[in-house]
């Protein structure tokens, strides 16, 4: 491990100590509060994954609410998304806010007091706390812990050195681990840091749960009613965490020219996109969710543009999961 590597190790493990001893105050709301995280930067599926948890929580009729930081946000303080505005909320509250607009979701970089607003005003049975594993500062009665399955050995090491924000041994505070992408790499091949944690997980009678994950259809961008085929040839533009798995996922329905990756959270220009349809006149551009809550607001021709829908299914432990979550919320 290198100096820097080190260093971030024992700020990490100062911090987690201070809240240990309750020197540093740990907030409490009135419903059962469930986080979905994970140990590296970006990238392992987190809002899939609170997708299908929103989507299991209004089938079973209970009424659920997401708490977000919100990156990139224009605004300070706690805000609800309302879509339509000229404020940005962030990519990934305004796609669960689209997707599903019976549910509250809020938004503050200081997400305890989302959370505190969010169960004041809503009247919500389970509020999922998007990327909440380290936010320390707010109780949770259910630790969810997303790791990927497309991650390479090195970076399971600490930043800046690898993607870690926190050591490995920090995997065993979580409930439930979640293997997102599970379906893409075979399990022989994860990383043996993956391994490692999942058998630990199945050791100590903890749920591991495996996400497959799959291009379920496509968006037009400038109608939003779903298309049967892309006719044309296709280009992709992304903007998040893993890349990769992008380029994955459409393999399996459709063959690619080429891929403009951004970094992750990447604020789109017009002239970025533009530039892109006018160099592929004759291609249709694919592109995710996430990146067009943010494409749509440009001055664009949106006719060439089209959105991947992800669809995730719940593997192995989940039917535990679900006793969990039931249990939990009727407390």
């Amino acid at each position: 491990m290198d100096f820097l590597s080190f260093a971030f190790g024992i700020i990490v493990g100062i911090n987690d100590f201070l809240y240990r001893l309750g020197i540093f105050k740990k907030h409490k709301v009135n419903c059962f509060v469930v986080s979905v995280g994970n140990l590296s930067v970006g990238g392992t599926g987190k809002t899939p994954a609170i997708e299908w948890l929103v989507s299991w929580s209004l089938k079973n009729n209970l009424k659920p609410g997401v708490v977000a930081r919100g990156y990139g946000a224009n605004f300070k303080g706690v805000k609800k998304v309302h879509l339509n505005t000229d404020i940005f909320f962030g990519d990934e509250p305004e796609v669960i806010a689209q997707k599903f607009p019976s549910v509250p979701v809020y938004v503050c970089s200081k997400k305890y007091l989302a959370a505190q607003e969010i169960s004041r005003i809503e009247n919500l049975d389970i509020l999922f706390i998007d990327d909440g594993f380290q936010h320390k500062s707010l109780h949770r009665d259910l630790d969810l812990l997303l790791v990927d399955s497309l991650s390479t050995e090195k970076e399971w090491a600490l930043m800046p050195k690898g993607r870690l924000r926190e050591s490995i041994g920090a995997a065993q505070r979580a409930d439930v681990l979640l293997v997102s992408r599970a379906n893409l790499v075979d399990q022989n091949v994860w990383p043996k840091n993956l391994r490692d944690v999942a058998a630990e997980f199945s050791k100590r009678k903890k749920p591991v749960v495996k996400i497959n994950f799959e291009i379920s259809g496509f968006t037009s961008g400038s109608e939003g009613s779903k298309v049967d085929e892309i006719k044309n040839e296709v280009v992709l533009l992304s903007g998040i965490g893993r890349p990769r798995s992008f380029e994955l996922l459409i393999a399996t329905k459709k063959k690619y020219l080429k891929h403009y990756a951004f970094a992750d959270h990447f604020n789109y220009k017009t002239a970025d996109v533009a530039q892109i349809l006018m160099d592929h006149p004759n291609c249709s551009i694919v592109t995710t969710q996430k990146d067009f809550v943010k494409i749509k607001k440009l001055d664009l021709d949106l006719k060439r543009i089209f959105v991947a829908e992800l669809g995730t299914t719940w593997l192995g432990d989940a039917s535990a999961v679900e006793e969990i979550l039931l249990k939990g919320v009727q407390k």
